[in-house]
């Protein structure tokens, strides 16, 4: 599924940005190239790191 419209961005590509290392919304929109546009994706692309971390924390 797309989550930047704009830059084509897809969540397999947040994976494999997460995967590179990227950990927080700032590396993962230099890692990729979302959110430099309208930046409509960026709440929810923020909303996907902080339930990552949260599903860790439990885990």
């Amino acid at each position: 599924m797309y989550v930047c419209v704009c830059h084509a961005v897809t969540e397999r590509d947040l994976a494999r940005a997460r995967e590179a290392g990227a950990e927080s919304l700032r590396q993962v929109m230099e890692a990729t190239g979302l959110g430099q546009s309208c930046e409509t994706c960026l709440e929810y692309v923020a909303g996907l790191l902080e339930g990552e971390t949260s599903s860790a924390q439990v885990a």
